[in-house]
């Protein structure tokens, strides 16, 4: 019986020693992570997980340390316990509390026992130290789990990853050393965040006209609207907050994504419209097509009160889909203003045509001082998606004369407000406009052509004048080409020689200006009969 005693007694001590012998060595670790998609515009992307697995059972000292060394810096906060807040540590696979955080001592029910803690901190800007308060053993298979770290994607763009490398600085490195059998992993790949249509490949463009300006009416396609088709690069580009929140809380920003549309030179009188509730659908090849409810915008409607003020919407993202590419199109209309019923109304002369632009920006919730911006500025634009001009009215002198004792008369006529030919009231298109004329003489003998600009001749009205009197045409001849900004102008030229003489004149010829096409008839108007 003694002899058995001292036999188990003696296996007692070898298993303690092989035991003791197991942990007195330090730890191999092996690293795998999940790379997240990125934006590329994103300031506070989050990385994806990275996970340390011990390959072996051993020590890591009392004073060691783990740096996890991103690409880009780390934007969860500038101090290190916002850093620590959001990373979590499960230091055994069998651990069944809850992820621990790294400040905490660690959970009871994991092998690694009470007692035994690790701190994280933010060290400089782009690394992440784990550290080691005291001895920590590990099991072969207790793992640490580095999650819901952000990093400043954007200046990554020229690479088109995030990287982080794993480093281990023992205090007792020559026993207890701390290796790892592949030190980098890429946690982020970066995308575009939104692709852009503008109106439609086949009309890019919508032209408008300041005499026919639609008011009051609802958005009509090619008449007064224009769209904006917003696609997701990938399912996850356009989140809300409450997802981004998820994804990485305990964090200062307000992360939800925000879509931000901006209108350039648009004309004032003008009232743009925009979509309240944007319902879109995904647009990849699924056997259901999901809707999802997306944004929401306060103001539906901005009246342009200074010519070439920025106008903007701003959309925020409501509900989304992370699995499925989204598809939105947004509808936009312009008229005159919100409180006539009268269609079409006059705007304004612009004298030059408005090209109105629109550019797409990710912006995000909040970008008030005490948070971090989320996106670095971009946009997509500014492109041209409607173009607002004059009712003009195109008219050529053939032939004009103003040497020796030849003169020529010119009359031009302002029938905008003719009912007879147009029909009674403005929805019938006869809109009067007031405006003038501009001359451009081209030589016959060729050289720089001459212009002036008439008075303004009010609708309904005729403006007769000799050309030898006005600034430029004093001894010349050849063609004059006429803008009127106002629609539906006509006018006659009549030529004499005699000027100054006793006789008079022994020859005259008059004609009737050609009306050269470009412009566009008052909607629902009726032809002249010349179909001038």
């Amino acid at each position: 019986m003694k002899r058995m005693t001292m036999k188990f007694m003696a296996l007692a001590l070898m298993m303690v020693a092989s035991t003791a012998a197991l942990y007195a060595q330090g730890v191999a670790f092996t690293s795998t992570s999940l790379p997240r998609q990125m934006r590329q515009e994103g300031i506070t992307e989050v990385a994806g997980e990275i996970q340390l697995t011990a390959l072996t059972a051993g020590t890591v000292q009392d004073g060691s340390s783990i740096d996890i060394v991103f690409s880009v810096a780390i934007t969860n906060n500038s101090t290190g316990d916002a850093v620590a807040a959001n990373i979590n540590i499960n230091n055994n696979v069998v651990c069944t509390g809850p992820a621990v955080p790294v400040t905490s001592t660690v959970d009871a029910n994991c092998d690694v026992g009470v007692g035994q803690t690790m701190t994280a901190g933010l060290v400089g800007t782009q690394t992440l130290r784990v550290s080691f308060p005291a001895d920590v053993v590990f099991e072969a298979g207790d793992r640490i789990v580095i999650a819901r770290v952000r990093a400043n994607a954007s200046s990554a763009v020229g690479v088109g990853s995030v990287q982080a490398t794993m480093a281990g600085s023992s205090s007792q490195p020559a026993a207890f050393p701390i290796t790892f059998t592949d030190p980098q992993r890429q946690v982020g790949v970066l995308n575009g965040t939104i692709s852009v249509r503008f109106n439609s490949t086949t009309a890019p463009v919508l032209f408008m006209q300041t005499c026919i300006f639609p008011n009051g009416l609802a958005a009509v396609a090619d008449v007064n609207r224009f769209r904006i088709r917003i696609d997701e690069v990938f399912p996850a580009a356009l989140t809300t907050d409450a997802q981004e929140t998820n994804a990485a809380p305990l964090h200062d920003p307000s992360n939800g994504v925000t879509l931000t549309i901006t209108l350039n030179n648009v004309p004032a009188g003008v009232v743009v419209n925009a979509p309240v509730l944007v319902t879109s659908t995904d647009f990849q090849d699924a056997p259901v097509n999901i809707t999802v409810n997306m944004l929401t915008q306060p103001t539906a409607a901005i009246q342009q009160t200074v010519a070439n003020t920025p106008i903007v919407f701003v959309f925020t993202v409501d509900q989304s889909s992370t699995a499925l590419l989204e598809r939105l199109l947004l509808n936009f209309w312009f008229k005159a203003d919100t409180t006539s019923t009268t269609n079409p109304l006059a705007l304004p002369s612009l004298g030059t045509p408005a090209n109105v632009q629109a550019s797409v920006s990710v912006t995000p919730v909040t970008t008030t001082d005490s948070v971090i911006v989320r996106f670095t500025p971009n946009s997509v634009g500014p492109t041209t998606v409607a173009t607002i001009t004059d009712c003009n009215t195109r008219l050529l002198f053939t032939w004009v004369a103003t040497v020796a004792d030849v003169e020529t008369g010119i009359a031009i006529a302002n029938t905008s407000s003719d009912d007879a030919a147009f029909g009674s009231g403005s929805a019938s298109g006869a809109t009067a406009q007031n405006g003038t004329c501009t001359l451009t003489g081209y030589p016959s003998a060729g050289g720089t052509p001459v212009s002036f600009t008439t008075a303004t001749i009010n609708a309904g009205s005729t403006l007769p004048f000799l050309l030898s009197g006005t600034t430029g045409f004093a001894n010349f001849t050849g063609y004059v080409l006429t803008v009127c900004n106002f629609q539906v102008g006509h006018a006659f030229a009549f030529i004499t020689n005699g000027r100054g003489t006793v006789t008079g004149p022994t020859l005259a010829q008059g004609y009737l200006a050609n009306v050269i096409p470009g412009g566009t008839r008052p909607t629902g108007g009726s032809t002249e009969s010349l179909g001038d």
